[in-house]
């Protein structure tokens, strides 16, 4: 009698078997799918950068799951089933440099691995005949593609379709939960599986799948398939009931993004080498500075080192302790916002915050940067499933925190990404979209006026506030307007628009009451969207322009600090999330309209980067311009959304 393969049914070893597998497959709507991978030859040596290095990793196993049945094929995995454990025994040595008295050399004893023992792999697929077989399932553009992290695999196997990615609709497990329970700490496939199927199973890939034994590797690839299809038919139930509009957003947004991600966007990379000489430089300056004053050198990372510096040697009063915890006493707070004030009349204190922002620009963008380069192409990772407003995130290399354009490190950090040789960038943003977004939602005449007036909307608004006409509006006080919008999306208070911006207290003050006597629609309608959010259950929560959820329990807690907290929160999540959603409208309409050799580069909040032939520049600023302020989206808002693309160079010439 034969044995049986102690693999299973579902590992397809022969041709004819994967053919006739695909060929059910592909009488149905929609199947799961996952990938394994390992480095490449081309993959970066740092580990943790080559895990998730899409364009060069190599595919070793393949799954798919759906109503007909698994299939879980490999390509190359190195080993068999264990026939021994790994172990460590002792073994002698002889140390001569160490001799006894009578001259012979001295008997020790070390511990020495013996690594396991594995019987040979069956012989395995090659890829090149596999995806063959598979390219009309994968690429049928009618299946639903199912998966967790789905822009990870899709781009992997990419480089077996000769750089094509396999076309939509997707189905992000992550993506879906994010909708269902943006809460919820963490939502890959293991934390889903957990929470839907009360299963649990071991995490191999971190281990590295090629030393594992081929039967635990097959079956860990078929429950990440099998589970994926599980979770997304008991999650599909729930999106389609309350969020089937804002998922096939997220859907479409998913496949715009992993076209940009897929690209990359160009570096200069002398420029690169260049920001980071400066970077270093002007640290180094700064320790300088500030250890000449201190008279000793110390760690300016560190917040004990810090704390000390300003406290004691500069002299300044303690007004804010951490927490502490178990065993650990609170200690003075070094943080930007309690520093921020003691810097306006100490420059000493100026040089801590200053170091802290420039080590952040060298680590996470300058070096951050290098660290992501393939040649001189870079390839985000857009995240949909991160921001808790389901506003876009960044990372691998993170784009979303560099600092503002008008900035010095905010226009050096842009001057690095720049358009590839016989092209030019188009750079656009949207103008105050958060504020007019808020204009439309709270449907306050005045602020509405505001934007539909022509003015400069700060001027306008100032106008209303200071009862004056706009151009008698100083800079000054249009700075103060700024600030105060701000401070309404995002919750701050007087205080603390008042720190952050420089300006009095009482002149903030002041401004704050003429502003809410200015536009009372705006406030009343805040206050609503609190009691609404307070009376639905099972949790409190807001809704989106498009129906996306933030849920905020915290807004029945009876601390009072706590649940003021969740109002701000609620407002900002409304706003930002909101505007996130025209955002990702603009991003899928970008995506359709784009022509033949232009492609998206980056985008940042409400910002888009378009590399384009030069000599379709014009043409591709036309098209840019429609996506994102074409007659389809001025719908969406009761005042206008505007926009001014520019034809640039790079990134850090987009704006004036």
């Amino acid at each position: 009698m034969r044995k049986r393969a102690p693999w299973g049914s579902d590992v397809i070893l022969d041709m004819d078997t994967l053919r006739a597998r695909v060929e059910e497959a592909s009488r149905h709507d929609a199947f799961a799918f996952d990938i394994e991978s390992r480095g490449g030859a081309n993959s970066p040596s740092d580990p943790d950068v080559a895990a998730l290095d899409t364009m060069h990793n190599e595919v070793t196993w393949i799954s798919i799951t759906g109503p007909a049945g698994s299939m879980v094929i490999p390509f190359s995995h190195p080993v068999g089933e264990l026939i021994e454990e790994q172990r460590k025994v002792k073994e002698p040595w002889y140390d001569y440099d160490n001799p006894t008295k009578t001259g012979k050399p001295r008997k020790k004893w070390r511990t020495v691995t013996i690594p396991p023992v594995f019987s040979d792999p069956p012989k395995q697929l090659w890829p090149g005949d596999v995806f063959e077989v598979l390219e009309p399932l994968l690429f049928d553009p009618d299946k639903v593609k199912v998966g967790s992290n789905v822009k990870f695999d899709v781009k992997s196997l990419a480089k077996y379709f000769d750089g094509r990615l396999m076309p939509g609709p997707y189905w992000d497990t992550e993506v879906a939960q994010h909708l269902i329970d943006e809460n919820m700490p963490s939502k890959g496939l293991k934390a889903l599986t957990k929470h839907y199927c009360n299963f649990e199973y071991a995490e191999l890939a971190k281990k590295g799948l090629d030393g594992q034994p081929f039967s635990a590797v097959a079956r860990y690839a078929l429950y990440d398939t099998v589970y994926a299809w599980i979770v997304y038919r008991r999650q599909s139930e729930i999106v389609e009931r309350d969020f089937s509009g804002v998922m096939h957003l997220d859907q479409d947004t998913l496949e715009a993004l992993m076209r940009a991600e897929y690209r990359g966007a160009y570096i200069d990379v002398d420029a690169l080498s260049a920001l980071s000489e400066r970077l270093s430089a002007r640290l180094g300056e700064i320790k300088a500075l500030v250890w000449k004053d201190a008279q000793k050198e110390f760690n300016l990372q560190s917040r004990a080192d810090v704390a000390w510096y300003v406290y004691e040697h500069r002299g300044h009063e303690v007004t804010e302790w951490t927490k502490g915890g178990k065993n650990v006493a609170p200690s003075p707070k070094t943080d930007e916002k309690t520093l921020t004030p003691l810097a306006r009349t100490d420059p000493h204190v100026g040089y801590v915050l200053e170091h802290a922002s420039v080590q952040k620009m060298y680590g996470t963008y300058s070096e951050g940067i290098r660290k992501w380069l393939d040649g001189s192409w870079v390839h985000p990772s857009f995240r949909l499933a991160a921001a808790r407003t389901g506003r876009l995130s960044c990372a691998s290399p993170n784009l979303q925190n560099i600092p503002a354009p008008d900035t010095e490190i905010g226009a050096l950090v842009r001057g690095v990404f720049v358009a590839p040789p016989g092209h030019r960038l188009v750079v656009a943003d949207y103008g105050q979209i958060e504020p007019r977004t808020l204009a439309h939602c709270a449907d306050d005449p005045a602020m509405q006026e505001v934007f539909l007036s022509g003015e400069d909307p700060y001027r306008a608004m100032g106008a209303l506030v200071y009862g004056k006409v706009p151009d008698e509006i100083t800079k000054s006080e249009r700075s103060i307007i700024k600030v105060l919008l701000l401070s309404v999306l995002y919750g701050a208070g007087p205080r603390s628009v008042s720190e952050t911006s420089g300006v009095p207290l009482r002149q903030i003050e002041m401004a704050l009451k003429a502003h809410r006597q200015a536009f009372p629609a705006t406030y009343g309608w805040m206050r609503r969207e609190i009691d609404k959010a307070r009376k639905r259950k099972p949790v409190p929560y807001v809704e989106t322009l498009l129906g996306r959820r933030r849920r905020l329990p915290d807004l029945l807690h009876p601390d009072e600090g706590v649940m003021d907290r969740a109002r701000r929160q609620a407002i900002n999540s409304i706003i930002q999330g909101s505007a996130g959603e025209i955002m990702k409208l603009a991003l899928v309409r970008l995506d359709r309209l784009l022509e033949d050799g232009m492609s998206l580069t980056v985008t940042v909040h409400d910002e888009v980067v378009v590399t384009t032939p030069e000599d379709r520049a014009e043409r591709c600023a036309e098209i840019v311009e429609e996506a994102l302020v074409g007659e389809e989206m001025q719908e969406l808002l009761s005042v206008p959304l505007v926009t001014d693309a520019k034809i640039v160079d790079s990134w850090a010439e987009g704006k004036d």
